[in-house]
């Protein structure tokens, strides 16, 4: 269901009191409200404090281990008396309602397939059969659906983002883009409680795109890890204009599996590649962990660009990762640490001096709920230093293990 709202919203709305008049006469004491807003809360007592609440942000997914516990009590209050109803709702109730609903419609054996839990939310909750549309949100309820069918148990993994891959080249108006992107993880906000954050980890310099070319690559030099749920944002910054943004989405890294071999050219501090004891290049090959995703699995883009006119039907992004080393006796020399005392690093000398001044407005409830940026910067994301194998190699040899990580973390 739609927020129950009061005072002028609620002439649009439902209006609280008129959910409480119907929830009271027709499952007096058996009815159960989950509220998925983390914008917005009501008086609980109307409803008896029969309210509990999972929040997560407006057309956006939620935490992945927040689905779960989410399906748990629901499950719980629904087989405790087959006179239970529980009544779900965010602000429109139809995004973030119909990811949790087709969790939990998964969760109960209700179906086996995201695609059948899907449609038939789309069939009930809608008159177009469009219930849930955000390819985000799509994505989470197919993870789900993973961990349901293959019987896994969550670990969260960490993996550093390598390269990003645009194919083909966007065509911005003018024939020249100016891109850039920015990190973002979604953290627990409180501990022992639901309530989550996106805290950004990682803001770009700006990329001058230029089209022609059958393939954009941005290399990320300096690395750093990204656990869990994670959201990249892609903006368009034109030296004169406002910051627009053209696409984003959400993936969680315990579900990037497919590798793939590279020969890693990444070079050393003095701007050579590697080589051996014998003073001959080294060939090194690596494996990568790859995300690729089509246009239709990113979110804004499809509704802002129908014609394709920026980006072609086919245009794919593809991500580069590989893991966090857990064996070696130090990071790779791409590793970066943080440091208060750099501003971030900038990838071309191209950014506009223009502080960042529009968010993308998304208003269309059929499509997303609302738009709601209540994104924290991490302060430890501010800048970063690149430590050198040689670097490395001196605080190994001269440091303990306890004092090498309390010197990675402090650096």
């Amino acid at each position: 269901m739609g927020y129950p709202a009061s005072n002028i919203e609620g002439v649009y709305r439902n209006h609280i009191d008129d959910v409480v008049k119907f929830l009271e006469s027709k499952h007096r004491d058996h009815y159960f409200i989950y509220n998925l807003c983390s914008e917005r809360s009501y008086d609980c007592s109307k409803f008896h404090n029969r309210v509990r609440t999972f929040p997560f942000d407006d057309h956006n997914p939620p935490k992945i281990e927040l689905i779960r516990p989410f399906c748990d009590d629901v499950h719980t209050w629904l087989t405790k008396d087959p006179r239970n109803v529980a009544a779900v709702h965010c602000k429109a109730g139809k995004g973030r309602t119909g990811t949790m609903i087709c969790c939990y419609l998964l969760h109960s054996g209700q179906f086996v397939t995201a695609e059948e839990a899907l449609n038939f939310y789309g069939q009930t909750r809608t008159q177009d059969r469009k219930g849930v549309t955000i390819p985000s949100q799509l994505r989470y309820v197919n993870y789900y659906a993973s961990f349901l069918r293959d019987g896994l148990d969550y670990v969260p993994v960490s993996l550093y983002i390598r390269e990003i891959i645009f194919e083909p080249t966007p065509c911005f108006p003018g024939g020249q883009g100016y891109l850039c992107f920015s990190i973002s993880q979604q953290t627990i906000a409180n501990a022992g409680e639901h309530s989550q954050k996106c805290v950004k980890l990682f803001k770009s310099g700006v990329y001058e795109v230029r089209k022609g070319s059958s393939s954009f690559v941005i290399r990320l030099d300096q690395c750093m890890p990204i656990t869990g749920d994670v959201k990249l944002e892609f903006y368009n910054k034109p030296k004169l204009g406002r910051k627009e943004k053209i696409f984003q989405f959400w993936f969680n890294t315990f579900f990037v599996r497919n590798e793939l071999s590279i020969q890693d050219t990444t070079t050393e501090p003095n701007g050579h590649l590697p080589e051996n004891g014998n003073g001959v290049t080294r060939n090194v090959h690596s494996k990568a962990l790859v995300l690729s995703l089509m246009k239709n699995e990113l979110d804004i883009v499809n509704k802002k660009d129908k014609q394709n006119k920026v980006f072609s039907s086919e245009f794919k992004v593809t991500v580069l990762m590989h893991k966090v080393p857990t064996k070696n006796p130090g990071p790779p020399s791409w590793l970066v640490t943080p440091t208060f005392h750099q501003e971030t690093r900038q990838d071309t000398p191209s950014e506009s001096s223009e502080a960042d001044t529009s968010e993308d407005e998304y208003n269309d409830e059929d499509d997303w709920d609302s738009v709601l940026e209540g994104e924290d910067v991490d302060p430890r994301g501010i800048g970063y230093r690149l430590l050198s194998e040689c670097d490395l190699a001196s605080q190994l040899a001269h440091t303990s293990a306890d004092q090498q990580q309390q010197e990675l973390l402090t650096a």
